[in-house]
């Protein structure tokens, strides 16, 4: 499992992705965090002040990450055609 490294892979995940990060995360860091969205098309990063369970150490913040970045997917679906040609 360590030795797995599926960053080549990144590039072709079309869909939009929330990448988020406790700024104290000793388990995850945020250089992994950057690693990710780096690779990713659609991504977006959020730092959340916490550590690697920012879910329960800011569940306010998180909500809100979460929410602001549903919308935006929400109008980003709604642009698109239902059956592209």
């Amino acid at each position: 499992m360590l030795a797995f490294d599926g960053r080549a892979d990144l590039p072709r995940i079309a869909t939009p992705t929330l990448v988020i990060s406790g700024d104290e995360d000793r388990l995850a860091p945020l250089d992994g965090a950057h690693t990710l969205v780096a690779g990713l098309p659609h991504a977006t990063l959020s730092v959340v002040p916490g550590g690697h369970l920012v879910n329960v150490e800011s569940p306010r913040r998180f909500v809100d990450v979460l929410a602001t970045f549903f919308a935006g997917v929400d109008a980003a679906v709604e642009l698109r055609p239902a059956n592209p040609a």
